[in-house]
């Protein structure tokens, strides 16, 4: 997509990408913006990047020019390039700023372009198919991000087996996302098991009030 008139208000974008049923990926840059031409020249100009974009709605936006001016206030762009994914449901799904090389660039691409749909839609589809190893990991991966990390692992779990040996791509990302909970569970909770450990093991010790301080 080029920047320029001819290019669509954000609303026009929003209302393309709800009609195409996918993710709505916006950059914003300047004609000053040196990072934003790298990126163009050695990221977008590659036909593995450009495959991963065919994906999703693509809006390039110059931020200081309109119609990409008025977008970039409402979306509070305060760097270029910055990437803002949106879903149908107008959410931001996610955004980066700052110049991304093509590996960083490609995953983020591949895991914002499965996250279009709201959530009504996502259950409406697990409900269809409890199988639904794609569906299964958008929601595990919304409910780690909600900090509902039970929910999440069971999710992924689900969904890791779901694409076992049909899907390897969705299945490594579950696989992914299921361990950074959990490693996020361990972390969380071995400091509080250390410390109940230590006030059981020694009760009446100088430590003990400290111990439970630090475990509550």
């Amino acid at each position: 997509a080029r920047r320029g008139s001819a290019l669509p208000t954000l609303d026009e974008a929003r209302a393309q990408a709800q009609k195409a049923r996918r993710t709505l990926v916006l950059e914003f840059g300047a004609k000053w913006c040196q990072p934003c031409k790298e990126f163009e020249r050695h990221v977008l100009s590659l036909p593995t990047v450009q495959k991963a974009l065919a994906e999703v709605v693509f809006v390039r936006y110059d931020a200081e020019e309109l119609p990409g001016q008025p977008a970039a206030r409402l979306l509070k762009v305060i760097g270029y390039p910055t990437m803002v994914a949106v879903g149908q449901d107008g959410r931001e799904i996610d955004r980066i700023e700052g110049f991304r090389g093509p590996r960083q660039f490609l995953e983020w691409l591949g895991r914002v372009s499965l996250d279009y749909e709201s959530d009504e839609s996502l259950l409406v589809r697990m409900n269809r198919d409890p199988n639904d190893a794609e569906a299964l990991l958008v929601s595990g991966r919304r409910q780690s991000g909600r900090g509902q990390d039970a929910q999440a692992e069971a999710t992924l779990t689900k969904a890791a087996a779901a694409a076992a040996g049909k899907n390897e791509a969705i299945g490594a990302a579950a696989d992914r996302e299921l361990r950074i909970v959990r490693l996020r569970r361990m972390l969380r909770e071995a400091p509080r098991k250390e410390m109940a450990e230590h006030i059981l093991a020694y009760p009446r010790s100088s430590n003990a009030e400290a111990a439970f301080r630090e475990l509550t």
